[in-house]
């Protein structure tokens, strides 16, 4: 029998009995899982029903692997190898016989193995009628924002006029508003049976839904549309909105249409730093609820503030759009307004858009890119390899890049902390005049070495990641320590 029948990765994760994230649905195309290669227990591994592959952001040295190197791996602990040569043949007999592949279709039996119907593929609307929903749900009175997010932006830089200006809400975690909605209790009410049957939407709290029918309501009302919109999905003949309290930040395309949205979660006043996990920023999405949008979720931000490009600006690349939001913010408040630029991606390898974007650039007389990616770029190999594949794509349309390092005090005492870790290891890096580039080569050695740095034992045992001081970790805490320290300046003056 030769490898004819492509085997769906979902049947791998479920035969050899992979953790699936809870947020996330086997049935869409993608999700993640925990890595069963580097005892991952915060679903670090991704899979790609589409690509049929799976990549572990933290163990993962090359591109995504398929199917059989996953159980390969997983069952023999080595790669499967293509090939004449390879083990290729054999393990995928093997891994036939185990799903009884062998045996006629219909004396398969049903184990927990058998693949999930798969999500069928929703679109995502154009920007324009994306920008005109989200730009709406941007005045839904009960999302205005709160006066405690508001203190937190003014406390990063931001003024009352930017506030306003970005168009920050909230999505609160108080239900109260919702007594001027009955009809949103009574949809959700009426329609709990087909919740229940939903293993994503029974975890949701009746409020929690409510409040998204609720919004829907007045979306519709209001003449918009919300099939192909990311956060929309719908339970019976009724659109819901996925409704994660938090402070809530448009991300904006070049011509300032918003068009993806994120969450700033507020941490729980009973979180344990040290034995719990806490995403704080989560881009709104419905994938793998019904209806819901799977494509084109995250998007790259473009800040309000941003200069028109010109080829003395200074094009920045960064995570994140209030960062890059706070960022343009402070050095524009430092009288340095027009000459730097920013696009935040959702997440360091959410590249997609960069190649078109990177392509305009060069058109406007652009000859360099700067990375500007959390410092954490130079100790953590992961930040690293994201900042390679933006140099990549910068590369493949005559673009150079150039990392953007602050904070050389910091970097010294970093170094001096890697340095004798190497010097433990017997591992010799030659000092250079940039204390940058020194820290990043001895990371780079003992990441090498498979020696484990910049982790800080707390008392009770647990490890918690220490790459950067978080006071200067990203570009806008640096601006703001700086812009600080000047106003202080002034005021002593």
């Amino acid at each position: 029998m030769g490898l004819s029948r492509q085997i769906d990765i979902r049947e791998v994760v479920m035969l050899l009995g992979l953790k699936v994230n809870p947020k996330d649905s086997i049935n869409s195309d993608t999700f993640n899982v925990q890595c069963p290669f580097c005892g991952d227990k915060k679903y670090h591994m991704n899979i790609n029903c589409t690509k049929n592959a799976y990549a572990c952001v933290l163990c993962s040295k090359e591109k995504g692997q398929g199917y059989l190197d996953l159980y390969s791996r997983a069952v023999h602990g080595v790669h499967c190898i293509p090939g004449p040569n390879g083990n290729g043949k054999e393990i995928y007999k093997e891994l036939c016989d185990r799903l009884h592949y062998m045996q006629p279709v219909q004396c398969r039996p049903q184990s927990a193995s058998a693949c999930a119907p798969v999500q069928t593929r929703v679109a995502r609307a154009s920007d324009e009628v994306v920008g005109r929903t989200y730009g709406q749900l941007l005045n839904f009175q009960p999302f205005r924002l709160s006066e405690p997010h508001r203190q937190n932006l003014l406390a990063r830089g931001f003024t009352d006029e930017s506030i306003q200006r970005n168009q920050y809400r909230t999505i609160p975690k108080d239900y109260k508003w919702l007594s001027q909605y009955k009809s949103a209790k009574q949809i959700c009410n009426d329609l709990s049976g087909l919740i229940q049957k939903n293993k994503m939407l029974k975890k949701r709290s009746p409020d929690e839904l409510a409040a998204g029918f609720a919004l829907c309501a007045y979306l519709q009302g209001a003449g918009c549309t919300l099939e192909g919109v990311p956060g929309f999905f719908k339970v019976g003949s009724f659109w819901c909105f996925n409704a994660i309290p938090g402070m809530l930040v448009p991300t904006r395309s070049m011509d300032g249409r918003v068009v993806a949205l994120q969450v700033r979660r507020d941490k729980p006043k009973n979180w344990n730093d040290s034995k719990n996990e806490f995403l704080r920023y989560m881009t709104i999405s419905s994938k793998g609820l019904p209806q819901g949008v799977t494509e084109g979720i995250s998007r790259a931000h473009f800040p309000l503030g941003n200069p028109r490009l010109t080829p003395n600006v200074q094009v920045c690349v960064t995570e994140g759009p209030l960062k890059s939001d706070a960022a343009i913010e402070l050095i524009n408040l430092s009288e340095q307004s027009g000459s730097t630029f920013f696009i935040a991606l959702h997440g360091t390898m959410n590249t997609k858009e960069l190649p078109a974007f990177f392509k305009y650039c060069k058109k406007q007389g652009i000859q360099r890119i700067w990375n500007v990616f959390d410092m954490d770029k130079t100790t953590n190999a992961h930040v690293a390899n994201a900042g390679k594949s933006v140099w990549k794509k910068a590369k493949e349309v005559g673009l150079g890049v150039v990392n953007k390092c602050w904070d050389e005090d910091y970097a010294k005492v970093k170094r001096l902390e890697l340095s004798l870790l190497c010097a433990e290891h017997d591992i010799l890096i030659p000092t250079t005049l940039n204390v940058f580039v020194d820290i990043a080569n001895m990371a780079r050695a003992l990441e090498a070495a498979d020696v484990r740095h910049s982790h800080k034992l707390l008392p009770d045992g647990t490890e918690v990641k220490d790459y950067w001081a978080p006071e200067t970790k990203g570009i806008d805490d640096f601006l703001l320590k700086e812009f600080k320290k000047k106003e202080k300046g002034l005021d002593a003056s």
